[in-house]
């Protein structure tokens, strides 16, 4: 775990607005607030402990990351999620981990990693002039849950341009080549995430549009492969419908 840092502009924030429970803030104290909420409630990306942490921790690696100042937060909700927010610290949402699919996993994790090696959440903050209306840290999370309020780590963040996503994606499949992990991970967590959503996208994909030729231009699936290391179709269809089933609920 970090050691206690002296005050940043995020506590000052949240001390002055702890009655209330909100505070107006610029994209950059915003994103403070986001980052001390994942130190306090989320986890290094320290092998062992998940397939999520794994996969963090091998990509992260992969990507010339510190380990242990790659922090992750995981987030309460039915959706299948997960962000980049900059500086090395990411949301995920639980289903992705409770899925128990590591292909999909490695595709979604690797992805998000290659936003933050290609420093585009970073570069998003820098540039934007926006003002957020926000949750204090305290209202976050789960004290002793470990987990992120429900929507808490989705305020303010915006999708990349299609410029950035095509980056991304193909640095993710370079991540996922040099973790030793199959490169085609992320088509096969696209294809996932459609399954459960539809064309639309929907969910993560709401920030990281898919189109058929997105999908067409990375390296395809190799089904046994898949089968071999994430599980015949037949679970794949039993995953992709109990979440559909906990989006309805």
């Amino acid at each position: 775990r970090p050691r206690a840092r002296a005050p940043t502009l995020a506590a000052v924030i949240l001390a002055a607005s702890s009655l209330a429970g909100w505070a107006i803030i610029g994209p950059s104290a915003e994103r403070a607030l986001y980052q001390s909420s994942i130190r306090k409630a989320g986890y290094t990306a320290r092998p062992g402990a998940n397939t999520v942490l794994d996969a963090f921790h091998d990509l992260a690696v992969a990507g010339g990351l510190d380990p242990e100042k790659t922090h992750i937060g995981f987030e309460k909700g039915p959706e299948l999620k997960a962000a980049s927010i900059g500086g090395h610290y990411f949301v995920v949402t639980v289903p992705v981990l409770e899925v128990q699919n590591p292909c999909l996993v490695w595709g979604v994790v690797a992805h998000e990693i290659a936003h933050d090696v290609l420093g585009h959440a970073d570069r998003q903050v820098a540039t934007s002039t926006g003002i957020g209306v926000v949750a204090t840290a305290a209202s976050f999370f789960f004290p002793g849950a470990g987990y992120l309020v429900q929507g808490a780590g989705w305020l303010g963040l915006q999708g990349y341009s299609r410029v950035q996503e095509a980056e991304a994606d193909a640095q993710a499949v370079a991540l996922l080549t040099k973790a030793g992990r199959p490169p085609w991970s992320f088509a096969y967590a696209l294809q996932f995430i459609r399954d459960v959503y539809g064309d639309r996208g929907g969910s993560w994909l709401d920030s990281h549009p898919l189109t058929s030729e997105r999908i067409a231009s990375q390296p395809p699936v190799d089904p046994k492969v898949a089968e071999e290391l994430c599980g015949p179709a037949a679970l794949r269809e039993t995953q992709v419908e109990t979440i559909r089933q906990g989006l309805s609920k």
